[in-house]
């Protein structure tokens, strides 16, 4: 979580100079609140949503035991896949 605040302040950095850029004053306050805040919002939603990913990538929500930690071995269901496709190739190739 604290990693992103400093992304949020660099965010902000670049949406004021974009700003600044393009000639936008705090002339008008309630536009130029709606100029930062809006794609601060956007931007905010994207990195919670790429921080979502890749914890339900690293399965933080699976209770099951990870394969890291029980050896994954070489069983039936892969002797039988591997005949499987050995067996399509040559069938193919004819």
């Amino acid at each position: 979580m604290f990693r992103f605040f400093p992304s949020f302040r660099e965010e902000h950095d670049n949406i004021k100079m974009a700003m600044k850029v393009r000639g936008i004053t705090m002339r008008k306050p309630l536009r130029y609140l709606e100029y930062v805040t809006i794609p601060l919002l956007i931007l905010s939603s994207n990195t919670t949503d790429d921080i979502a990913k890749a914890a339900e990538t690293k399965c933080i929500a699976d209770p099951a035991k990870k394969t890291r930690y029980r050896s994954v071995g070489f069983g039936v269901a892969d002797i039988v896949f591997i005949t499987l496709v050995v067996s399509m190739k040559i069938v193919g190739s004819l």
